[in-house]
């Protein structure tokens, strides 16, 4: 299904925002498909197991049931690791309330309630984002009648013909893949929500858009 998705985008000038989000709908619609209200679903096969374990099934029904269990409770800390944005992925423990914790804590440490501002504190977001916007609009000014000076008379290094051809070169698709793949595979997904082992492990499928969005960079076309 996500491989026809990705194929269906071929004619959208190979736009890898296109594509993303469309691949990002079909994953959503498949995790909603296969993994929907998966609280309720681990709550009933608890039930299910405490009642085959009083009725004395035989082994093989009880072992099946607590495999669908683990597999189910293995599915739902995963979620939670993701949108708790934590690094321990290789802890095998079965800690909802601490993730639940973690997302909270998280969430508390990135909202900004209030700042000092010309003597005084600012707590409504938009008198915040005002005296954000004042601040660094500063720095941004133009000061060049203060400042004037010259630099062709320093003596600095200087790049060769050679080098300068290859700083200019483009990206390769060898280097673009080597430096997706030095990224933690589970680390904070960026603003899609799609974490790098998601793009490493589609990356044949979405190179081409990939390479078409860095030569426009290149070029400075959006």
């Amino acid at each position: 299904m996500l491989l026809a998705t990705i194929q269906g985008n071929q004619s959208d000038k190979l736009h890898i925002q296109a594509v993303l989000k469309k691949m990002k709908l079909t994953v959503q619609e498949w995790n909603k498909h296969d993994n929907g209200k998966i609280g309720d679903r681990i709550s009933e096969l608890e039930k299910k197991i405490a009642c085959l374990e009083n009725d004395g099934v035989e082994d093989n029904i009880l072992t099946s049931a607590k495999a669908d269990l683990k597999s189910l409770y293995n599915i739902h800390s995963n979620m939670l690791r993701q949108k708790s944005r934590t690094q321990w992925l290789l802890d095998a423990d079965k800690n909802t309330r601490f993730y639940h914790q973690a997302i909270q804590k998280r969430r508390k440490k990135n909202q900004i309630r209030k700042i000092w501002w010309n003597d005084g504190w600012l707590n409504k977001p938009t008198q915040i984002k005002e005296a954000f916007f004042s601040h660094f609009s500063e720095f941004f000014k133009d000061k060049s009648d203060n400042i004037c000076f010259g630099i062709g008379d320093l003596d600095v290094n200087t790049l060769s013909e050679n080098e300068a051809e290859w700083i200019q070169k483009g990206f390769s698709e060898e280097e673009i893949h080597f430096a997706l793949c030095q990224l933690g595979k589970n680390k904070a997904p960026g603003p899609d929500g799609l974490a790098s082992e998601f793009l490493i492990k589609w990356w044949k499928e979405i190179k081409d858009a990939v390479m078409e969005t860095v030569s426009n960079f290149e070029v400075g076309k959006g």
